[in-house]
């Protein structure tokens, strides 16, 4: 039950990581 409820939360911060890393970078593109 431990590890479900550390997955589940693992998973919302890491899913809000990428979304802002996503706007962040529509919004500040990067030419590389």
């Amino acid at each position: 039950m431990t590890g479900l409820i550390f997955l589940a939360i693992f998973g919302v911060v890491f899913g809000s990581l990428g979304i802002a890393a996503g706007i962040y970078l529509q919004k500040h593109p990067c030419d590389k």
